[in-house]
């Protein structure tokens, strides 16, 4: 899973990496390497939490279209 536009040091997109000794998974900016910090780690869990309760958002906005008399 990515989170994109959320690492700290240069706005990049982290990609979680999960830890093969079954501790907490480690948050990893594709751009710079950048690996978050267990007080930066907590946050963006929570992040993602909220995230995927989240309602989806429609593709696109419904437009109104005008028909003509026939």
């Amino acid at each position: 899973m990515m989170v994109y536009k959320s690492c700290p040091k240069c706005r990049g997109d982290l990609v979680i990496e999960a830890d093969l000794y079954g501790g907490p998974p480690d948050f990893v900016c594709i751009q710079c390497g950048y690996t978050a910090r267990p007080n930066e780690r907590l946050a963006l869990i929570t992040k993602v939490k909220q995230r995927l309760n989240a309602e989806p958002r429609p593709a696109f906005a419904p437009a109104e279209v005008e028909r003509r008399a026939s």
